[in-house]
């Protein structure tokens, strides 16, 4: 692992990591979603998604030249009536594979429980497109549910699944991953979230770095998965229903 690049606002750290070619470091798919696992926040206001900071030249280069995956986490404070904090994560890099397999296999997210034992329950209900999770780490625990809406554009070869969640830990969190073909074979999957509250009320354990490590610890998992599997050939095993949130 090189030493980490720092991006935007003083508080915004950015991992930016080799690949070798025994141990590849990757994008984790569902970063946001895992990293926002570990919340007991409020309703939040969600609108905004940060930049996609790995546009810039030098960024881009990185991701070409080095293989590398950018990951910033960045907490700030929000210039509102309500004194709210914003928690901003987001992520880019280069997946080995072309878009339509990589956005196939992203769908499939009854899988998440054979790419990383910290999602200990996965339902997926395609009626509803929603998708209910229990995630762990460090003996912390969350429940969520997630509002899943996947798009594709082969004109301009691109793909986006959205989230939302709508039940649980980070009630209120946006977020999307996008992917964008590169050529026949490379493919950039991007990850933008955000979430603003009162409080973000993380864990000590999991604040800062130890998030990113999570991340990363995920996220080579992840991306090893993507070029080493192939979407299945029906779209889902059976449905399971995801739980009624009770009120």
């Amino acid at each position: 692992m090189v030493m980490p690049d720092f991006i935007g606002p003083n508080r915004s750290r950015a991992l930016a990591l080799s690949m070798a070619p025994k141990r590849i470091h990757s994008l984790a798919i569902w970063f946001c979603t895992f990293s926002a696992a570990f919340a007991l926040g409020e309703q939040a206001k969600t609108d905004r998604l940060p930049e996609p900071f790995w546009e810039k030249p030098a960024n881009r280069k990185k991701l070409k030249d080095d293989r590398a995956v950018l990951v910033s986490v960045n907490t700030e404070d929000v210039k509102d009536r309500q004194g709210n904090v914003r928690l901003a994560m987001a992520g880019a890099g280069y997946v080995n594979r072309s878009r339509e397999h990589a956005f196939k296999l992203s769908q499939e997210y009854w899988r998440l429980q054979d790419v990383s034992d910290h999602f200990k329950t996965v339902k997926w209900d395609p009626a509803k497109s929603e998708l209910f999770v229990i995630t762990e780490a460090l003996r912390y625990q969350a429940r969520m549910i997630l509002k899943i809406t996947p798009s594709n554009d082969d004109v301009a070869k691109k793909s986006r699944i959205g989230w939302e969640v709508i039940w649980g830990h980070f009630l209120g969190m946006k977020g999307e991953i996008a992917l964008e073909s590169i050529d026949a074979k490379t493919t950039l999957i991007s990850l933008r979230g955000n979430y603003e509250a009162k409080e973000l009320p993380l864990p000590k354990v999991l604040m800062g770095f130890a998030l990113e490590i999570i991340t990363q610890k995920v996220a080579e998992k992840m991306r090893t998965y993507i070029e080493t599997h192939s979407p299945s050939v029906t779209s889902s095993p059976t449905p399971t229903p995801t739980p009624t949130p009770s009120k």
